[in-house]
C-alpha cells in the first residue's frame, strides 16, 4: 500500500507543471505625433519632436521577481517582499520602496499640471468605456483577444455667442490585445506572467512602466487621471498584455477648425487633416522566451549606492524640454 502511495505521488508530482520557470519578454513601441499638438503636450515633446516612448521594454521574470527596463527607465520588482527598486544606471544609485507607497511617491517626485491648467481640471469632467471587441489573434504562439478602452475629456469652451458649454476636447482610445483565458494547461510563458502582478492605481505594469503617457498625457488637464483609469482596467484582468495601439484626438479642436474653415472660406493648408489623431502609440510583443535567465539580471549591483527616490526617478525619467 505504501509503494502504491509513493508511486502515486511521484506520478503527479513528474506529471505536474514546474513552477517558477523563466521568461523574457520583449516589446518594441513606437510613438507619431500629429500636425496639431495641444499646447501643454507640445511642452513636454519639443513640439512632438521628442520620441518619448522608448524603443523597446523588456522584463525578465524568474519566480517572484522581475526585472523592468524601459528606456532609462529601470525596476526590480520583488512580488514576495512587496517591494520596488527603481535603478539608475547612469548615476549607479537605486532607491527602494513598499509597491502600494510606489504610486503616490511617483505622483510627487514627477512634473505638474502648469498654473496655467488647474483652474481648468477642477472643472475636466472624464468619461470611461470598455468593451470586448471579439477579435483575435495569435501573437508570439499566445492565443490573444482584443479589449477597447475609450476615456475622452470633457471642458467647459466658450462658445461665440458669450456662453458657456461643456464639450468633450479629448479623446483616447487603445486596443490591448491580452492573452486568453486558458482552457486547457496554460503556456508555461503566460502561466508564469499572471502568477504575480502589482496592483497600485498608479502604476501600470503592461502598458506605461515607466509613467511616460500619463506624464506627458496628463499635462492636459484631467487626462492624466483618465489615462490612469483606462491602463487600471488593462492592470485588473491580470492578463500578459501582448500588444496595444493607442490614437489620442481633439474632437474640439476639429470642430473649431472646420468652422473657421467655413466662416472665413479658405481651405486648410495641404496635409492637415482636423480629425486625425495628434498621437499615435503602438507596442507589440517580438519575443518571449523561456530560456534561464541569470539571477544576477535580479540583483542591485554590488556598487551601486542608495539615494532618495524622488532623485533616482528624476534622474531615469525623460526630459521634457519646452517648444
Amino acid at each position: 500500500m505504501q509503494t502504491r502511495a509513493f508511486t502515486f505521488l511521484l506520478l503527479a508530482a513528474s506529471s505536474a507543471p514546474a513552477l517558477f520557470g523563466d521568461v523574457t519578454v520583449r516589446s518594441r513601441n513606437t510613438i507619431r505625433f500629429g500636425a496639431i499638438i495641444p499646447a501643454p503636450v507640445a511642452e513636454r515633446t519639443s513640439n512632438g519632436n521628442l520620441a518619448t516612448v522608448p524603443e523597446s521594454t523588456v522584463r525578465y521574470r524568474k519566480g517572484s521577481r522581475e526585472y523592468l527596463k524601459s528606456g532609462k527607465f529601470a525596476c526590480l520588482l520583488d512580488f514576495g517582499k512587496q517591494k520596488i527598486t527603481i535603478i539608475d544606471a547612469g548615476n549607479k544609485t537605486f532607491a527602494t520602496v513598499a509597491m502600494k507607497d510606489y504610486g503616490d511617491r511617483l505622483a510627487r517626485a514627477m512634473p505638474g499640471v502648469p498654473q496655467e491648467f488647474r483652474d481648468a481640471q477642477q472643472s475636466a469632467k472624464t468619461t470611461l468605456s470598455s468593451r470586448k471587441t471579439g477579435r483575435t489573434d495569435v501573437i508570439q504562439g499566445v492565443p490573444v483577444e482584443e479589449t477597447e478602452i475609450a476615456v475622452s475629456l470633457e471642458l467647459p469652451v466658450p462658445t461665440a455667442d458669450g456662453k458657456i458649454r461643456t464639450e468633450p476636447v479629448v479623446k483616447v482610445a487603445i486596443q490591448v490585445w491580452m492573452a486568453k483565458p486558458a482552457k486547457a494547461p496554460p503556456i508555461p510563458a503566460v502561466r508564469e506572467l499572471t502568477a504575480h502582478s502589482m496592483s497600485n492605481p498608479r502604476f501600470s505594469q503592461w502598458i506605461d512602466p515607466a509613467n511616460i503617457l500619463v506624464t506627458v498625457f496628463g499635462a492636459m488637464p484631467g487626462l492624466g487621471d483618465g489615462l490612469s483609469q483606462m491602463f487600471q482596467e488593462v492592470e485588473k484582468s491580470k492578463s500578459p498584455v501582448f500588444k496595444w495601439h493607442l490614437e489620442a484626438s481633439m474632437p474640439g479642436m476639429a470642430a473649431a477648425l472646420q468652422n473657421m474653415q467655413k466662416q472665413q472660406g479658405r481651405a486648410l493648408p495641404d496635409g492637415l487633416d482636423p480629425n486625425a489623431p495628434f498621437s499615435v502609440v503602438d507596442s507589440e510583443v517580438v519575443e518571449l522566451s523561456t530560456a534561464p535567465v541569470d539571477d544576477a539580471v535580479f540583483q542591485v549591483p554590488a556598487d551601486y549606492h542608495a539615494a532618495p527616490f524622488e532623485d533616482v526617478v528624476k534622474s531615469v525619467s525623460p526630459s521634457f524640454p519646452k517648444s
